[in-house]
């Protein structure tokens, strides 16, 4: 395994080439690497909450990875869940003691550390996922699910739920990581029993107007063209009409 002290030397050689040449190939290889960090620290820290007798789940761009491995977009922090509002707290003492500047936010918790490719990101929130914007929450359904990271297995919610997270969220982002959700196949996304855990939730109608625009936008083209600047490549085509696929699905079954 390589040490910290390495991998740091390995961010720090690359960015300068970055800066210097533009070299394209060390930027692809410094995305890499400082996912590689993300994940090491991703590892670290759920490790350490446990210790402490915290129960987080990834949810996320992160959550998205370990679900689908490099089928995922490429994410730069990570979005934790804790299934009880006292936690939330004592989550910020941990992430405090470990060198995180701890920020003050009314709906969720952010803490950050290190800048440039260091920078690490952290956001987190209790049992009901809070939207931002809306400022609507979502009551997760599902039990936490452990799967392979890197080196060790970690907490994630489950699929379904973090499918109706990912319309609820209906970014560019979202979209893209619904892609390879839905694309991967996976056991217990079917849209009947996304629509059962958004009603669960207290989502149906919100999950239902989303279905709506992203079935809108699927056909006009404006989606493939908005995931393809996240990607930094066009989608592929099976997967946009496993994603239609899906969407028609959920309203479909609205209708009956």
């Amino acid at each position: 395994l390589i040490t910290p002290a390495a991998l740091m030397g390995r961010v720090t050689h690359v960015f300068a080439r970055v800066h210097e040449d533009g070299d394209r190939t060390a930027r692809r290889v410094l995305t890499c690497i400082v996912v590689e960090r993300l994940f090491a620290e991703t590892e670290e820290l759920i490790g350490a909450a446990e210790a402490e007798g915290l129960r987080p789940a990834l949810i996320g761009g992160i959550a998205v990875r370990v679900w689908v491995g490099s089928l995922g977009r490429r994410t730069h922090d990570v979005d934790l869940v804790l299934p009880a509002a006292t936690e939330v707290e004592r989550l910020a003492r941990l992430l405090e003691r470990r060198g995180y500047h701890v920020l003050d936010d009314p709906v969720w918790r952010r803490a950050v550390r290190g800048t440039g490719p260091e920078r690490i990101l952290v956001d987190w929130t209790g049992p009901d996922v809070v939207d931002p914007d809306s400022l609507e929450r979502y009551r997760l359904g599902g039990t936490r699910v452990n799967r392979p990271l890197e080196s060790r297995t970690v907490p994630v919610v489950d699929a379904a739920d973090l499918v109706v997270l990912k319309l609820l969220g209906s970014r560019d982002q979202d979209v893209s990581d619904l892609l390879a959700l839905v694309g991967a196949d996976l056991a217990g996304c079917a849209p009947a029993a996304v629509a059962a855990r958004a009603l669960g939730g207290g989502a149906a109608v919100r999950v239902r107007a989303a279905a709506s625009r992203l079935r809108f936008a699927l056909h006009t083209g404006d989606t493939v063209q908005a995931v393809g600047r996240v990607l930094g490549r066009p989608p592929a085509e099976v997967a946009v009409d496993a994603l239609t696929a899906f969407v028609d699905g959920l309203l479909v079954g609205e209708k009956e």
